[in-house]
């Protein structure tokens, strides 16, 4: 298993090609998986779903190399679900979204040994 202290946390929209528009984003590196959340896109002010449903989204790829960030590229698309379903309080969905991310953190940490 990979200890938390050795995942990588990135305060940066991974994936989404609208994240620059999201005000939720968070990446976390745990070995060779990356484990993106992103949500919360407004657009002229209004909340809008991130693709066809939910305000919040959580997906898992396999890390690729490095970017001139430091954050690593996007490998293949592995796992993801999609959060926030409530039109009259679409920040709500962040709790779930936030459990979630972790929880798939967890799973890959596992799947995983520490080197």
């Amino acid at each position: 298993m990979i200890p938390e202290s050795k995942w990588k946390w990135f305060g940066l929209p991974m994936h989404f090609i609208c994240s620059d528009l999201c005000r939720y984003h968070l990446g976390t590196q745990v070995g060779k998986y990356l484990v993106s959340s992103v949500g919360l896109m407004y657009i002229d002010g209004k909340a809008e779903t991130v693709g066809a449903t939910g305000y919040y989204e959580v997906y898992v790829f396999e890390a690729g190399l490095p970017q001139e960030c430091g954050c690593p590229s996007l490998g293949d698309h592995i796992e993801g679900q999609r959060f926030g379903f409530d039109t009259e309080h679409p920040e709500a969905g962040h709790t779930e979204t936030d459990a979630y991310h972790r929880e798939m953190c967890e799973k890959y940490a596992a799947m995983q040994e520490d080197s």
